[in-house]
């Protein structure tokens, strides 16, 4: 860990690939409030923590610098796991999991935090200590409180340290070209709990900024307040969050619709704090709704769009018949790709969480291997290299239009299939409308905006 936090030229290098194969695998990526961020001064980043590895990926790609992260410790086993992990500048730290005796070992880490902190670098760790896979934080640690005050003792308290929530929002922790906001929210200023930890107790500042760090994170992360509740939550959302969207903000982004949830759950805790009246009514019809659309394996989107007119099947087939020169390349050259980076693993790990790390680490090294042997096949085909370099590059973009049809197809098979079972008078389809009409008729839209 000697010097882990000095700029490397072999991290810069590599960096623009790591972010490149990371973009590819989200549909829409937004970045907001990296002005929050203060120039020149020891920063300690404070994200949620929702989706394994894939979190701090997050970070590598949006995030300027290179920050040095703090991770579990029962990663560093082997001899190249420990470099690797070395190189991408991520130290372990112990938790009580791994042995009591071994959280002797945090003094080491400790030590190093406060030295990068004094060096006015960038740590990155995360104040859950744990991935939850939901929109919604688990209690915070103490960590981050614990390095900052080290830091401040071991400077006379003059350390101008600062504490930065990032606020990490996936609409899909795994699928692939899923949508996701980044949003860095407003800087802690830790000298403000300097004067507490010297004049009150280290209890008292621990945890007066830890909680204050929960607050800040809140607000710029999705953070359902009720975990038993999370599901009629989510359903809550889907039902509702484009039309208010549309209402409050205009236009239905990537950003804006994240930042509806956190309007629609400001919104709705009233409504379902455990002395309403109307929560169990409420929530038990929202999570009916979610289970019936998922025995009926329609979507949201097929149930607000309604039956699919004779137009929209002629269109897409039209679509999918003009793109088709596009699409088939890039289903023939990528499409096994897709599956072993996707779905190959999925059977040997039990948490799903580490899917997309999984999926990323997997396309980081066989996407280039491919494109090398494609490269190559290419230069004996057409018999010049550049021709051969740009239809690799064309290539890729071809595999995103055939994903992107893919989906498009997906979509209106699943309106199909409503259109139907509406034909039909399927009885679990009336059902599901009749409880959807219950459920809308009782929550106004109206009184959300």
């Amino acid at each position: 860990m000697k010097n882990i936090e000095d700029w490397s030229f072999r991290y810069a290098l590599l960096r623009p690939f790591i972010r490149g194969i990371f973009r590819l695998s989200y549909r829409h990526i937004e970045i907001e409030g990296l002005e929050n961020i203060p120039k020149n001064k020891p920063i300690i980043l404070a994200p949620n923590h929702q989706n394994a590895l894939t979190d701090a990926l997050t970070i590598v790609y949006s995030y300027p610098p290179q920050p040095v992260f703090l991770a579990r410790a029962d990663i560093f086993k082997k001899k190249i796991i420990i470099a690797i992990l070395t190189f991408l500048k991520i130290m372990p730290v112990f938790r009580i999991r791994d042995g009591f005796d071994s959280l002797a070992k945090n003094d080491k880490t400790f030590d190093a935090c406060t030295r990068i902190l004094k060096n006015n670098k960038t740590l990155s760790l995360f104040p859950e200590a744990a991935h939850n896979g939901k929109k919604s934080m688990l209690p915070h640690k103490k960590a981050i409180p614990r390095i900052a005050f080290l830091a401040g003792e071991q400077t006379n308290f003059s350390l101008d340290l600062y504490i930065v929530p990032v606020g990490i929002n996936y609409s899909h922790y795994y699928k692939f070209r899923s949508n996701l906001v980044i949003r860095y929210g407003k800087p802690i200023a830790v000298k403000e709990y300097f004067d507490i930890y010297r004049n009150d107790s280290e209890i008292a500042a621990t945890n007066a900024l830890r909680d204050r760090i929960y607050l800040e994170l809140e607000k710029v992360c999705v953070n359902v307040p009720d975990k038993g509740l999370y599901e009629a939550y989510v359903q809550f959302f889907e039902l509702f969050e484009r039309d208010v969207c549309n209402k409050l903000m205009k236009k239905p982004s990537t950003l804006n619709l994240f930042k509806t949830e956190q309007y629609l759950i400001d919104k709705l805790s009233p409504i379902l704090n455990p002395n309403s009246s109307e929560k169990v009514d409420i929530a038990g019809n929202l999570l009916q709704y979610g289970k019936l659309k998922k025995k009926l394996k329609i979507s949201e989107t097929s149930v607000q769009k309604g039956e699919i007119r004779t137009g929209e099947i002629i269109s897409t087939f039209l679509l999918f018949l003009v793109t088709l020169p596009v699409t088939i390349p890039g289903f023939i050259f990528y499409g096994w790709l897709y599956f072993v980076t996707n779905y190959s693993f999925r059977g040997y790990i039990k948490d799903s969480q580490f899917y997309s790390s999984f999926s990323y680490g997997l396309t980081l090294v066989l996407l280039p291997v491919w494109m090398i042997v494609l490269f190559v096949v290419g230069c004996f085909i057409f018999g010049k290299w550049i021709i051969s370099a740009v239809s690799v590059i064309l290539s890729i973009g071809c595999a995103i239009i055939a994903w992107e049809m893919s989906r498009l197809i997906l979509a209106g098979k699943n309106r199909l299939r409503y259109t139907r079972l509406l034909k039909l008078n399927n009885d679990s389809l009336s059902s599901l409308l009749e409880k959807r009409e219950l459920i809308t008729s009782n929550i106004n839209t109206g009184i959300f905006v």
